[in-house]
């Protein structure tokens, strides 16, 4: 199917908002329908298709219908916006008054409130989960499709679908723009060398020198792709690697910490907090 024919049909607009205590919380889930979540508030470590992303306010999460997933929150405070809907508008009437469009993994599935499945020919993307970083205006697209439903009038069903598919374009042509400028090609670039080299102890200074850029000038190119300044680039992704390690295998914290170049594992622990909401040793504690 190409990409220009779905009609998307919005099913239910949901604002997820949960306390909780210093350990994190894991779901193993399933998609019933297509679904994008829109954090608000906290952060979220996603899991799907073998990947683990660290999303926070600003990102979008796209899933298709019928994958498994994984959400571990891992803030004391997460707040998002979960859209779910259809790809086309073929959906049996009698099913669309379902208030949740997924289950846990360990719960009973019925095939009869799945969405139909489409496998796109020319944005084979779409058929995957997808994790956008610093999409623009992300919580305030959600927003304004969530207050929508909230006015529930005559054109509400019109709007909500006209709003997802909008929504939807615009991710396309944000993921697949033809024409990328050369400060996106070399945002790009750092962001792949970092990931290259996250056990080195990186610097500004040394990545800025390597692509032959003032740090200042290097700075500013990551700061307007990313949202973040070359040194919180550096950061993410260490504890990116770091979440991983602690979910995969027995490497202690300290051996991890000196394994990414931090100083020490006291530094380590710190700046794991500060950027996932909770200590190394709560993530190893959810993975035993």
């Amino acid at each position: 199917m190409k990409f220009n024919q779905i009609c998307p049909k919005v099913l239910s607009i949901m604002q997820f908002n949960k306390k909780f205590n210093t350990k994190s919380i894991v779901h193993h889930k399933i998609s019933y329908s297509y679904r994008i979540i829109v954090p608000q508030r906290g952060t979220l470590t996603f899991h799907a298709d073998g990947q683990r992303y660290l999303c926070e306010p600003g990102n979008i999460i796209y899933i298709p219908a019928k994958k498994e997933y994984c959400t571990e929150f891992t803030t004391p405070h997460f707040t998002s916006l979960n859209i779910d809907f259809d790809m086309l508008n073929d959906r049996d009437p009698t099913t669309t008054n379902l208030k949740r469009y997924f289950v846990l993994i360990n719960k009973e599935k019925k095939d009869e409130y799945l969405s139909t499945i489409v496998d796109f020919e020319d944005f084979p993307i779409f058929n995957e989960c997808i994790v956008v970083s610093n999409f623009p205006n992300a919580i305030e697209r959600a927003q304004k499709i969530y207050d929508i439903q909230k006015k529930s009038t005559a054109f509400t069903p019109i709007e909500l679908n006209l709003h997802i598919t909008e929504l939807l374009i615009d991710i396309a042509k944000y993921l697949t723009s033809e024409k990328k400028t050369s400060h996106a090609i070399i945002a790009e670039r750092v962001l792949e060398y970092i990931k290259a080299h996250t056990t080195e102890k990186l610097t500004a200074q040394m990545i800025s020198s390597a692509f032959s850029y003032h740090p200042t000038s290097l700075n500013r190119i990551v700061r307007e792709f990313y949202g973040y300044s070359l040194h919180q680039l550096i950061i993410r992704e260490k504890i990116n690697v770091a979440i991983q390690l602690l979910s995969e295998n027995d490497m202690s914290v300290t051996d991890i910490a000196y394994h990414l170049s931090f100083y020490d594992s006291a530094h380590f622990s710190k700046t794991f907090y500060e950027i996932a909401g909770c200590l190394p040793s709560d993530i190893r504690k959810n993975h035993k």
